[in-house]
């Protein structure tokens, strides 16, 4: 029995500091996208390469932007979307079901007063990154569209 015991003593340990290393990857994956964010050329403005793409309303006004740093997207509404928008509605389940089908992709996404202010996807791989763009870019330039 005690050896039983040390065995699943051993066994929670090991789990546990898989949990805690998970969320240390994704604190720096957040900090990357970060100083993405910050990087900015010698103008002031933000570089392409940390800011990603943009995606303008149709008086040029931005209202989201999709960036990406190694395994993980981001698109950022700056100006938040209801959760009940239809397109917000297909990113979700479109990224549901490529989350199913390709093992380590996840999806999450940041609320604010019932509307989303950003969608995360991490676990990218060469196999999925075209699928989760499609996916990502569409949903941004139809929001895009909505807006004067």
């Amino acid at each position: 029995m005690a050896e039983e015991e040390k065995i699943e003593q051993l066994k929670a340990l090991i789990e546990s500091r898989i949990e805690q290393l998970e969320q240390e990857i994704q604190l720096y994956q957040k900090l990357l996208e970060i100083i993405a964010e910050c990087t900015r050329s010698p103008g002031g403005h933000i570089s392409a390469s940390a800011a990603g793409k943009e995606y303008r309303s149709k008086s040029g006004k931005p209202v989201a932007r999709l960036s990406m740093t190694r395994d993980t997207f981001r698109l950022v509404f700056l100006q938040p979307v209801p959760a009940s928008h239809p397109y917000i509605k297909y990113v979700l389940t479109s990224l549901e079901r490529l989350s199913e089908n390709y093992e380590g992709l996840e999806y999450s996404f940041e609320e604010d007063n019932g509307k989303v202010t950003s969608i995360l996807v991490t676990g990218v791989t060469k196999d999925n990154i075209d699928d989760v763009k499609a996916i990502l870019e569409f949903a941004a330039k139809k929001i895009a569209s909505l807006y004067h």
